[in-house]
């Protein structure tokens, strides 16, 4: 199964012990200052993931938005200057080859 699409619950019969599965899910907080704080948490700690925006919902075009490494809990975060482009819709998706995390 894909883990990353799956919620749940997974029992390891070998040990007992149970997980559970959440799928991830990405947020956006109120504006403070004129910057969303965008954040995308369930994801691998360390891992490299981008963020990218577009003014339509079916993101026909994408502009990246900035490219960070997950915290040790599993939460990537992006700060997103809301006076620049005040209808946005947006998206992570793991960083490709040649994308750097800031």
């Amino acid at each position: 199964y894909d883990e990353s699409r799956t919620d749940g619950t997974e029992w390891n019969l070998v040990n007992g012990v149970k997980r559970e599965i959440f799928p991830p899910q990405l947020s956006v907080s109120k504006p403070e200052n004129g910057l969303l704080k965008i954040a995308f948490s369930g994801i691998s700690s360390g891992s490299a993931w981008t963020l990218e925006r577009s003014p339509m919902p079916n993101f026909p075009t994408t502009n990246v938005v900035g490219t960070v490494l997950s915290d040790s809990n599993g939460v990537a975060v992006w700060y997103f200057n809301l006076a620049l482009y005040p209808k946005m819709f947006f998206r992570a998706r793991p960083a490709q080859s040649g994308e750097t995390a800031r």
